[in-house]
């Protein structure tokens, strides 16, 4: 009762959890912000300089971006 209440796993607790063996899945971008580093260029999707996955939040270039794009489109 102990454990439970200072929230330390017995073996019974432990062994109702599911692991993953596979470790964490890789985030397919499927969504996608356009960045661009001048005010100027904003609207124009041939100067934008940089994407932001609004999953993972990683920064993709405009090259793996498009890469994403057919990657996702792919798996439609």
């Amino acid at each position: 009762m102990l454990d439970r209440l200072f929230g330390r796993k017995t073996a019974d607790d432990r062994r109702h959890t599911r692991g993953d063996a596979s470790g964490p899945a890789e985030c397919p971008h499927g969504a996608l912000t356009p960045r661009w580093d001048r005010i100027e260029d904003m609207g124009h999707d041939d100067r934008t300089s940089s994407f932001v996955c609004d999953s993972c939040h990683q920064a993709l270039t405009p090259v793996e971006a498009e890469q994403a794009r057919h990657a996702a489109a792919e798996r439609l």
